[in-house]
Parts: C-alpha cells; structure tokens; sequence
C-alpha cells in the first residue's frame, strides 16, 4: 500500500469522526491500529542492506510552477518514529475515558493533529514539510481552547504566537533556500535531496540554520524558549498534552537530524558549542524545575523539557553515536512521558487534586496504579534496562567524544531526574493519605495500556539494537554530509 495512506487514514478519519458521535473513539482507534499495521508490515519488508535508504516513497505535483511537491518518503527514521506516533495515540485514546457527544469534534481535532506529526515525518518536501510543520498547531489550540481548563484562550495564544513566530523564521529560510538553489542551477524545487547540494556561502547557511533552529527550539523546547510549555500542558486536555509532550516535540528533533543539520553541515560544527551549551542548560534548569513543581502536570512539563535536552545534545555531537542516541531518545521518551501522562491524568481525574500537596498515601487504596506509577518513574529517571537509559547513555557517550565538558554536566541530569521523579511519586502514592484524596483503581483497559507502553520501553532497553538497525541507513546515510564536513 502506498505510503500516503499513512497520512491520509487520519484525515480520513478526522472527516467522519464528527458524524459518529460517540462512535468517533472506536472510529479513531481503529484508524491508528491500521496506519500501525501498515507501518509494521513496511518494517517487516524492510531490506536495511539495500543501497537506498526509502522502503516506500510517492510524489505528485502541487505548484509545479514553484517547484512544490506533495512529496512522502519512508525510511528507517521516519518509520520507527511514525510507528511511535501511531501507537502513542492510540493507547492515549484508549486509557482516557470518552467525552459523550463530543467525542466526535474532539477525535476529529485529535487525529487532525496526529495527521500533521506523520506529515512532517514522511515529508520530503520542504514546503510539504512547513504546512504539516504549522497546521498542526491548529487541532493543539482547539483542544485547549474547548476543552482544557484555566485561562484556556491566554494559554493557546501565547502557545500559537512562539510557535508561529519559530515557524515563520523557518519559512524564510525555507524560501531562501529555495532562491539561491534557482539561481545555482536555474530549477526551482523544494525538494529535500535537491537541497542537500545547494551551493551556501558560510554567511548566508549561518543565517538560513538559525531560521530553522528558531522553529525547533521552540517546539522541542528548549531553554530559554520554554515558557510556553507548562501553561500550555497544564491547560490542555491530556489526549493534548500527549500530542504536545510526546508527539510534536519529536517533529523537532525529526527536523533537527533530517533536515536542517544535513542541508547546513559546516554552519552546523559552527553552532554546535553553542547548541551544545543550551542543550545542557535545558537539561538541568528544567530538570531544577521540576522539582520545585507542586502541579503534577508542570513536574511532567519540565521533565519533558529536561529529557528532550539530550537530543539536542546527540543531534550536535555530529557523529553516528550521538546521533542515533537522539532517536533512541525520542522514541523512548515518547512512550514513558505518555505513561506518565495516562497514570498521574487519572489520579488526578479520580482523587480529584494534581496537586502535591493535595495527595499521599494512594499506594494503600490503588497499589496497581501505583506500581504502574513507579515503573514509569524508574523509566524517567533513566533505569537501566528500560530505553530512556539507552537514550542517554547513547546520547552522552556521542557528545563526549567532542565536547567532553558538555557530556559531564549533562549526566548531572541523571542525578536530578532521579530526585524529582521520586519525589513525584513518593508524595502521590506514600504518606499519611490524604483525608478525603482517594485515588480509583485504574481501569482494566488502561491498565493492559500502560503495561504495553512499558513492554515497549523494556524492549528498547533490552533491544535497542533492532531501532539501531533500523534507523541505520536513514540518519546515518541522510547525514553522511554532516560527518564529512564538519570534523573537529
């Protein structure tokens, strides 16, 4: 089956879920499981060996007199990270109960939003890549706007304005590209493969990159274009905050490694100490930050932030190490932080407080939440034998091998992941109970769900090496430029 219908079941079924009503759920779930499917059986035919890193790829013409194409390709990176999407949305549907009547317009913003994640993982086209980039903020803004609670409309304003902002300066990169590969060799296309040989002055590929780091520093985020992030956690919906922490934060660190690294390699070493340095600084602000949280969503937030620093800190080491410690990352990141998201969103729900202060002693009332609970927090702090320990591992390992200083304060954050986690945990589930704080048990369904987002993260741990595999001929080959220009 054509990689299209990757992107388009979720478009698909945005289009019909409002027409269902409270059939959308089931409708939605469904859709997942089929565009998993697909994606497995592509893994399956994968030949990791051949000469090309694409296992399927379409293209059509959409402004040919631009040079714009709705361009889709699938390899090992965007695949394993596709995969993590599909199946991180479907369990977040599956362990959050209905909304009645309004499980139609909600499922139908929902899969609207995972129908943008996967757009810009297959998209090899750069103005492709740019309107999936930016219409999925817009099904983000309708969640929290309809249905999160606080100063909904302040919050996704001022999440809409930083996001926006990061993506129009992307934009402008984008089209200059786009010029000066004209005026090179006289075609005009925004074609991904076309664009790697574009001739850049030092100057204008130093300008061009920052374009593009705006929009990913924003998104990922990173310190200090974080202050989006927690308000607009805490405010959405946790089917939204899903969708923020732990699907579009990953189309950054995507962009990061498919594209603005490989398009700009010699700009790229030249930034990298100070990427490198904001890296760090996300890795350990956020991380103090999270511990200083009484909110159980913000403590989550700042987490996120925390653990997505390494990314950052692997996609700048500039080597294969690093690099494929980043995509480790991201996709274990993707399964713990969703986890978390599903367990303290229903002791929220169910004791009625996310409060710190508010809970304790829930272990006594709902011990199988609360083992679910410390598995993901052992998850979080970097357990070896689960992924996120491998991330990491991967990820300092490459960055120590250029900016060794980088890599030690950043294994700091090992250290402070472990305090905040714990804390989280001791003081939702251990203590004297709170007098009127009782926490439900958590659902059969929710609970076989998290158990498959933990057999995900175990089997990370244990085999990373089937990603490692997988994603080999993609980064790696897709990078190649990056590691022969830009040595030490």
């Amino acid at each position: 089956m054509s990689v299209l219908w990757i992107f388009l079941l979720p478009l698909i079924g945005a289009a019909i879920a409002p027409w269902i009503g409270r059939a959308a759920r089931t409708a939605a779930m469904a859709v997942l499981a089929v565009d998993a499917l697909l994606l497995v059986q592509l893994w399956r035919q994968a030949d990791v060996s051949a000469a090309s890193p694409w296992i399927a790829t379409w293209s059509a013409d959409w402004v040919p007199q631009l040079g714009i194409r709705f361009a889709f390709g699938l390899d090992g990176f965007a695949l394993a990270l596709s995969l993590m999407a599909c199946v991180v949305a479907f369990a977040t549907l599956a362990a959050t109960p209905g909304r009645g009547h309004e499980d139609g317009a909600f499922c139908a913003w929902f899969l609207t939003g995972v129908a943008g994640v996967l757009g810009v993982f297959l998209a090899t086209d750069l103005a492709l890549f740019f309107v999936c980039f930016e219409v999925m903020l817009l099904p983000v803004v309708a969640l929290i706007v309809r249905w999160g609670q606080g100063d909904t409309r302040r919050v996704a304003l001022r999440f809409f304005v930083f996001t926006q902002t990061g993506g129009l300066l992307m934009l402008v990169s984008i089209v200059g590209l786009h010029v000066v590969h004209h005026a090179a060799t006289g075609v005009r296309t925004f074609d991904y493969t076309a664009l790697l040989a574009t001739p850049l002055d030092d100057g204008l590929a130093r300008l061009f990159l920052i374009g593009f780091l705006a929009a990913f520093a924003v998104k990922l985020p990173i310190v200090p274009f974080h202050t989006w992030q927690a308000p607009a956690y805490a405010a959405a919906p946790t089917e939204g905050a899903v969708l923020l922490a732990a699907l579009m934060a990953k189309t950054a660190g995507y962009g990061l490694l498919r594209f603005a690294l490989p398009l700009f390699p010699t700009a790229a070493v030249e930034l990298a100490p100070w990427m490198m340095a904001l890296g760090v600084l996300t890795i350990l602000y956020a991380a103090w930050l999270a511990y200083g949280q009484q909110d159980l969503v913000r403590v989550i937030a700042y987490s996120s932030a925390s653990h997505l620093g390494y990314v950052v800190l692997g996609a700048f080491a500039m080597n294969e190490l690093g690099r494929t410690g980043a995509v480790v990352q991201m996709i274990s990141h993707g399964l713990s932080v969703t986890g978390l998201f599903l367990v303290y969103a229903h002791v929220a729900r169910t004791a009625g407080a996310r409060e710190l202060r508010d809970l304790g002693g829930l272990w006594k009332t709902a011990p199988a939440l609360g083992m679910i609970g410390v598995a993901f927090a052992f998850a979080t702090l970097g357990l070896p034998g689960l992924g996120n320990f491998v991330g990491e591992f991967m990820t300092l390992a490459g960055a120590f091998q250029r900016f060794p200083l980088a890599a030690a304060l950043g294994a700091i954050g090992a250290v402070l992941s472990a305090a905040y986690a714990l804390r989280m945990f001791q003081l939702t589930f251990f203590g004297p109970p709170h007098a009127s704080r009782r926490a439900a048990a958590l659902p059969v369904g929710s609970l076989v769900v998290c158990a498959g987002l933990l057999v995900g993260l175990v089997w990370t741990g244990f085999h990373p090496q089937s990603i490692v595999t997988l994603i080999a001929p993609s980064p790696s080959a897709a990078l190649e430029q990056t590691a022969q220009g830009v040595q030490p």
